[in-house]
């Protein structure tokens, strides 16, 4: 049989190394956590990029529709315009 010493010692060699461990599981956890973690920011930092590509891209047909629009208006005021000179032309006949 072991002496008491060294029982005492195995012990103490035991325990140690079991803490180690615990300690070692934690580590691996907070690691995995912070992977993850980091993970959902990029996935997040993706998301937030094309979330701004898709809104430059919609403010910039929304500018090209104002334009349109301003353009169609002026065109129907030319035209109204050009229809009441024709009218007055013709009723001041």
């Amino acid at each position: 049989m072991t002496s008491r010493p060294a029982r005492i010692l195995l012990s103490a060699l035991l325990v140690t190394s079991l803490g180690g461990c615990a300690t070692t599981g934690r580590v691996d956890a907070l690691e995995k956590r912070l992977d993850e973690v980091s993970r959902k920011a990029d996935d997040a930092a993706s998301a937030a990029a094309n979330a701004q590509k898709t809104a430059n891209s919609a403010a910039s047909r929304a500018d090209a529709a104002e334009q349109q629009a301003k353009a169609a208006a002026q065109r129907a005021d030319d035209a109204a315009r050009t229809a009441e000179a024709i009218f007055k032309k013709r009723v001041s006949k």
